[in-house]
This record gives structure tokens, sequence and C-alpha cells, in this order.
């Protein structure tokens, strides 16, 4: 009556499918996380680079209603090709910065509430759904 007793706990067979049944709730989590979180800094790196870029398109307007539209026409051209961007739910602040005379300002927020990382893990986990950069350039000339 030993014997099968004994052969059992040497027996090594199902003790991959145990370790993966422990092991990959952690590793699944993990891949959903950097997915998540890589998709989130896409967005808001997409965001950081069309506010720098408008600002810097927005230094050629002579005064500031051409540069509102040189910043708005860049931001929309900017965004228009992104995938994880929706540039209907962008807003857009352009003008001179209260901060810092002769300096010009653009402010961009985007709600990400829609992006599909809120539904991979949970939202208390995640950074805020709304993204919000800016860019400060100066005038040129002053």
């Amino acid at each position: 009556m030993t014997q099968p007793r004994a052969k059992f706990h040497q027996s090594a067979e199902g003790a991959a499918a145990a370790e993966f049944a422990i092991i990959s709730p952690v590793f699944f989590l993990m891949v959903f996380g950097m997915i998540a979180f890589g998709i989130w800094l896409s967005a808001a790196n997409t965001i950081q680079q069309a506010a720098a870029g408008a600002a810097r398109a927005s230094i050629a307007g002579l005064n500031t209603t051409e540069r509102e539209a040189f910043a708005r026409n860049y931001i929309e051209s900017a965004l228009s090709a992104n995938a994880f961007v929706d540039p209907e739910k962008v807003l857009v602040e352009v003008g001179d910065n209260p901060d810092m005379e002769g300096s010009y300002r653009v402010v961009i927020t985007y709600d990400a509430a829609e992006l599909p990382i809120w539904n991979l893990i949970g939202s208390d986990l995640l950074p805020g759904p709304e993204i919000r950069r800016e860019s400060v350039i100066l005038n040129g000339g002053v």
C-alpha cells in the first residue's frame, strides 16, 4: 500500500498547471496594466506634442487672431490621424500668457474617459481621465 503513495509524491505531473494557476493572475494583471498605461501615455504624449507644436506654429501669426488660427489648425491636423485621441473631445485655449509678459500659451485638455484602458484594469489604478497639457512660447521680436 505504501508504493502508490510514494509514487504520488515523486510524480511531477500537473506541477506546471498548478504553477500557472498561481502565477497567471499576476502575469495577466501586469500585461494588461502595461497595455493600459501604454495607451494612456501615448494619448498624453500626443496631447503634449500637439500643444508644443501649436505654440511653435502660433509664432508665425502677426496678431492674436492669426496666432490662434495657426495654433488651432496645427492641433486639428496633428490629432486627426491619431488612434487614441478623438479630436472632438479636445478643448483648446490659446492666447497671451497671463503669468509671463511677452509670451503666448496653448493649453489642450482632453477627456480620455472613452479610452479602452478603463475596461482593462480598474480605474483606481490609473491616472485621471482628463489629460491637460500646456506649452508656453515667447512672442518673436519682444
